[in-house]
């Protein structure tokens, strides 16, 4: 008697339900794969790691400070004041978070591209621009610039700490020196810049405070005057209480401007002191160090991350062979289509990778 097989939808080979014992057999039948791969996927990353270079981070915080003596924001407020105007006096360019972007600002990256840097190596001596040690060949001299501060900008971090006011700065290169010498640069700029930042700000002040305080000493001769001319009219005016408010008013008019004079007076003094104040703007507690020890690689974590992931593929791939063996050893009518899309699959990329090397040839 002839047995009939009828075929079956094409993944009804594979039952619901797989025992550990099954499992077990499918993980050693395919034991190449599923331990294979998570050795080689280790081996890559291990050589990859292995094969680039060593990196150095140099580490520095500083505190920013407030300007001494005269403030813009305190001294455009006090002036305005007196003519019953209200100006915000806050500072938002001293605090931490504006230093932390200030750093990683296209300014400060262009500079410090630009600073020529001389480092030891052994008995051969390297110095150039960063865009010459980040070995970029290639491109304009502003195309150079901008990748070499594009790399520069990964390689920087900044952190802030809010309850302390500090401003953590960490930069990684290929040598110590470099690291060092590039944050003891970028500490410089930031030093430079906010000191040329307040000495301009200080000179548009005293501009602004010279030109108010001729107007204001224009103002108070009047006062003055108007006073004077009222005593010598009115010698008896306290016997006239209408004299003597008069008299009171043009007092308290000479009182007010005197006193607004004396401190716009004030005001200019320190402003010209300010405008050629050279002392630093940035307290340094952590001057940036010379890093003794290369970075750490991280080579177990990413081993285990790799022998995980490879093991899970390895995983994955066996059981699609498996799924695929059982099909086909059963006959399914969808395993022979199956087949037929793949190789039409296999044909298409194998004419596309021989289209691409043709292209890649005639360039």
């Amino acid at each position: 008697m002839a047995v009939v097989h009828t075929p079956q939808p094409f993944g009804a080979a594979v039952r619901p339900e797989v025992s550990a014992v099954e499992f077990l057999n499918l993980v050693l039948r395919q034991r190449r794969l599923v331990f294979g791969l998570p050795i080689v996927l280790v081996a890559v990353l291990t050589g990859v790691v292995l094969a680039l270079p060593r990196t150095y981070t140099s580490s520095a915080s500083f505190m920013p400070q407030s300007p001494q003596g005269l403030r813009s924001g305190s001294l455009f407020a006090g002036v305005a004041a007196q003519f019953g105007i209200a100006i915000p006096s806050g500072e938002p360019g001293q605090s931490p978070a504006f230093y932390a972007e200030l750093l990683k600002s296209r300014e400060i990256l262009d500079s410090v591209v630009e600073t020529h840097y001389v480092l030891p190596a052994g008995v051969d001596t390297l110095s150039g621009k960063l865009s010459d040690l980040y070995r970029i060949r290639t491109g304009t001299p502003d195309e150079k610039r901008e990748a070499a501060a594009r790399k520069l900008s990964t390689a920087v971090s900044v952190s802030t700490d809010r309850p302390s006011g500090l401003v953590r700065l960490a930069v990684r290169a290929r040598w110590a020196a470099l690291a060092e010498q590039i944050a003891r640069r970028m500490l410089v700029l930031v030093n430079e810049f906010n000191l040329v930042r307040r000495q301009s700000q200080a000179a548009a002040e005293r501009k602004f405070i010279e030109a108010r305080l001729g107007e204001m000493k224009g103002e108070l001769r009047d006062a003055e005057n108007q006073l004077q001319r009222f005593l010598q009219q009115n010698q008896g005016f306290r016997n006239s209480s209408e004299l003597a408010f008069t008299h009171d008013r043009l007092q308290r008019e000479v009182a007010m401007r005197q006193q607004v004079f004396t401190s716009l007076s004030q005001w200019y003094e320190q402003a010209k002191i300010d405008e050629v104040r050279n002392t630093p703007v940035i307290t340094v507690v952590e001057q940036p160090n010379f890093p003794v020890r290369p970075d750490r690689r991280g080579l177990a974590l990413k081993s285990t991350l790799g022998a995980i992931l490879g093991g899970v593929l390895g995983l994955m791939l066996a059981l699609g062979r498996d799924f695929l063996r059982q099909s086909r050893d059963q006959g399914h009518e969808g395993f022979e289509e199956f087949e037929t899309l793949r190789k039409e699959t296999a044909e298409d990329v194998s004419g596309l990778w021989r289209r691409l090397r043709v292209l890649v040839l005639r360039s």
